[in-house]
């Protein structure tokens, strides 16, 4: 039977309970931290140019971007391919995984399309309005998505509509929905309403904020709901309808959706630039404030530690009691939500420039990063110390054909990590991408 997918992150938010909760670490220090990127592939503004990146079952990263096309990035290589165009039409609901590798993601023209990882389209499903809401999969394999004339849609992995008629709201939906444990699938709607229905798709019951709801639902281990508003306001809402609690204000309107920590602290950031840490009775645990608006969504790994990005251009990785552990500069402001593969390494979107949007991927790391086939070298025919992970591009105590002191994939020696002893200053400039090789930095922070 079909499932959403056990990976790193086979979904918007993670599971399908939209916790944003990984079962891996991702980087704990800065000591060590290096990061590659790829530009050039996406529409020039973050916010309509990428979604969030998925992590398929062999470490592939899978984004959509607003040119119309599902690329797969490799991990290792840092290369890329489009793996399946719709229509020069905005690609910017977030991909789903399913436990046999089926992709569905929705597009600008109303399609929820399902892709194998080759590319090769196994249908498509229209629907009567654009898709930004991102597509969950419940444990039977149903694929429950929503769309802009506010419409939450079930349908099953061949592509048929479940339900004779879609569940409607008064509002577009921009949300991802969340499925708790019973079955009961919750979805934010632009006309303020946190919408709670049942399996065969009638109304369970509806809550009202006071605000236009852009966050998405979720689900905690007790059944409380947590989505945040624009008015500025964080909900718990019990699985009866019921407010568990008087709403948490903030100074802002709330772009992102909420985490929850395996102790039950909500994390929630907010356009007054802060993150927020939340008790589960309601009550300020903390605050963390960064130098702009939030509009990213908090990610927390298997230690606890939480991270986001803010418009200052920034991902920050925090400690469980709010201290800052590290930040990472990428660019002109991240809006896209961290994730965290099998082997720690994060990755994310940012707009690296007015004109150019990024996939970036942060790892900590005491070993040289092998990007594109070619590897940062601390000397002369550099060998690799264990054997290939993830395809890495030599055998053990093989040399890198592309590795030599001084040469083109060199970096200027720093006292931490020296690299090169005959290094260049400064890093390349950013290269035209093709369909093969895109535009990469490598570079240790």
């Amino acid at each position: 039977m079909k499932m959403l997918a056990n990976t790193p992150q086979p979904k918007y938010r993670h599971d399908s309970q939209n916790t944003g909760r990984s079962q891996y670490i991702g980087p704990q220090t800065n000591d060590n931290l290096k990061y590659w990127s790829i530009s050039g592939i996406f529409d020039t503004y973050i916010g309509s140019g990428m979604t969030d990146p998925v992590i398929g079952s062999d470490g592939t990263i899978y984004i959509g971007s607003g040119n119309g096309n599902l690329y797969a990035v490799n991990p290792v290589f840092g290369s890329y391919k489009s793996i399946y165009f719709a229509q020069e039409i905005l690609v910017s609901s977030c991909p789903a995984i399913d436990s046999d590798g089926i992709i569905y993601f929705g597009s600008g023209n109303g399609c929820l399309y399902a892709v194998d990882p080759n590319g090769t389209e196994k249908w498509q499903f229209k629907t009567n309005a654009p898709i930004i809401s991102s597509p969950t999969i419940d444990s039977d394999g149903t694929i429950y998505i929503g769309n802009d004339d506010g419409c939450l849609y079930a349908v099953d992995p061949n592509g048929k509509l479940i339900w004779l008629q879609p569940f409607k709201t008064n509002g577009s939906i921009y949300s991802c929905p969340a499925i708790d444990s019973d079955g009961t699938i919750y979805i934010g709607s632009e006309d303020g309403y946190l919408c709670a229905v049942n399996p065969n798709g009638t109304e369970k019951w509806q809550f009202k904020t006071n605000g236009t709801i852009f966050s998405c639902p979720a689900i905690d281990s007790d059944g409380t709901i947590y989505i945040g508003s624009q008015d500025g306001c964080l909900y718990a809402v019990d699985p009866n309808g019921t407010e568990k609690w008087p709403p948490f204000k903030m100074d802002a309107p709330i772009w992102g959706d909420p985490a929850i920590a395996s102790d039950g602290t909500i994390y929630i950031g907010s356009e007054d630039g802060c993150l927020y840490a939340v008790n589960p009775n309601g009550t300020e645990k903390w605050q963390f404030k960064t130098n702009a608006s939030i509009i990213s969504s908090p990610t927390i790994d298997s230690d606890g530690t939480i991270y986001i990005g803010s418009h200052d251009g920034y991902l920050y990785a925090l400690d469980p009691n709010g201290t800052e552990k590290w930040q990472f500069k990428a660019g002109l402001f991240v809006l896209s939500s961290p994730v965290i593969s099998s082997d720690g390494t994060i990755y994310f979107g940012g707009q690296e420039t007015l004109d150019l949007a990024a996939l970036y991927a942060v790892l900590d790391s005491q070993e040289p990063v092998c990007v594109s086939g070619m590897q940062l070298c601390t000397s002369a025919n550099q060998k690799c110390t264990s054997a290939s992970q993830k395809n890495l591009p030599c055998e053990a105590g093989e040399p890198h054909k592309q590795c030599t002191a001084g040469g083109p994939d060199c970096y200027a020696s720093t006292p931490k990590d020296p690299i090169c002893t005959n290094a260049r200053q400064n890093p390349p400039s950013h290269r035209k991408p093709t369909s093969t090789k895109p535009t990469v930095k490598r570079v240790k922070k």
